[in-house]
């Protein structure tokens, strides 16, 4: 959903991968140091940059620490650059979190047959969830909303 916004365009597109990595690793089915479901992290993220922590967080201090500690040495090992390369590139991101999920299937998948097309198709369609109806209404209200810092 990144690459339907024309803003994407202006972050390097290694700092949107390692940013994405980092709102999911973090996130509360990963390692837990965002201890919110991932729709509301941008509201989170915007009070509060989980890349420079204060002493009263929203998070959980620990958590964050060790992860920022870890995540800084994959990013260093595999991507060449530093925790705080992503400060830019961050609060774009997560952003897209924001967006509500749906699991139904697309127009062209319920037309005929819709048993068989579920049953041959529907776990590799979770698993890449290929299709989701409020990703364009989504992108135009992000596109209406003030700049990101």
């Amino acid at each position: 959903m990144l690459t339907l916004s024309s803003d994407s365009v202006s972050h390097c597109k290694r700092h949107l991968i390692a940013a994405v990595l980092y709102v999911i690793a973090g996130g509360p089915q990963m390692m837990g140091a965002f201890p919110y479901e991932y729709r509301w992290l941008p509201t989170l993220f915007a009070r509060e940059s989980p890349l420079n922590p204060t002493i009263k967080t929203s998070y959980s201090a620990d958590a964050l620490l060790f992860f920022n500690q870890c995540f800084e040495a994959f990013l260093n090992s595999c991507f060449g650059f530093s925790l705080n390369e992503l400060a830019y590139s961050l609060p774009y991101v997560v952003q897209y979190f924001g967006v509500p999920m749906t699991f139904e299937l697309p127009a062209a998948a319920q037309a005929h047959n819709q048993e068989q097309i579920i049953q041959n198709n529907y776990e590799e369609f979770l698993a890449f969830q290929t299709h989701n109806k409020h990703a364009a209404g989504f992108i135009s209200h992000l596109a209406d909303q003030p700049r990101y810092m």
